[in-house]
């Protein structure tokens, strides 16, 4: 388990998924689109979740990959999305 520095919680971040990138100029879309995304986590395994894709830098697409309340965004390559 790793400690949330800003909340200072206890919580396991194995299933989440990794970044593949940090751009650093970025577009919000205006509508989040829906997407099949096959991508590693950070625990080293390469899973397929549904998510919503909901902004875009390039080739590099940021996914909102439910997490309880609040969604985790992930930066991935746009290869590892297929449009649902």
């Amino acid at each position: 388990m790793s400690s949330n520095p800003l909340y200072g919680e206890r919580r396991e971040f194995r299933h989440l998924l990794a970044h593949q990138a940090f751009p650093q100029v970025s577009r919000m879309l205006r509508v989040p689109r829906r997407a099949r995304v096959t991508a590693q986590t950070y625990g080293g395994d390469t899973v397929t979740i549904e998510a919503d894709v909901i902004a875009r830098s390039g080739e590099w697409l940021c996914v909102a990959q439910p997490d309880g309340e609040t969604p985790w965004n992930a930066w991935v390559h746009k290869d590892c999305c297929e449009p649902v």
